[in-house]
Order: C-alpha cells, then structure tokens, then sequence
C-alpha cells in the first residue's frame, strides 16, 4: 500500500512545475518536468484567449496570427 508520502514524492516534480512563471509553459524530458519559455506566437494565443470560452475565429482577429498558425498551435500542442 502506498502511503501519501510516497504519492506526494511521485508528484513532487509536478507539484513544482505547476509554480511555473507566467510566459513558460511545462515540458516533459523523459521523467522530468521542466517550464520552458513560450515563444512569441504561443504567448499572443495565450493572451488571446482570455477567460472566456473563444471560437478560433475570435482568436485569430485578437492574436493577429494566420489561420493556419492558430490551428496548428491549437491541435499540435
């Protein structure tokens, strides 16, 4: 039986990737759980998406992105 240590041990690199900084997105390495930066596009979808639920065409007039370079980020992820 597994105790709730030995779960939060499992957890403990996840646990500290959900404390990443605004502007980095996670990154699984094999078995490691790193942030790394988002790049310039990827961080004007995630500004474009607020907190409202946004059809693609809501986001690409508020990204300013193509088409084409909002759904692949979207279904490529």
């Amino acid at each position: 039986m597994e105790s709730a240590e030995d779960i939060l041990s499992e957890l403990g690199p996840l646990a500290a990737a959900t404390q990443a900084e605004p502007g980095r997105h996670f990154a699984v390495h094999g078995t490691q759980i790193r942030t790394e930066p988002l790049d310039k596009d990827y961080k004007m979808l995630l500004d474009a998406l607020g907190f409202d639920p946004a059809g693609i065409d809501q986001l690409i007039e508020r990204s300013g992105l193509k088409a084409e370079e909002v759904a692949s980020m979207l279904f490529n992820s």
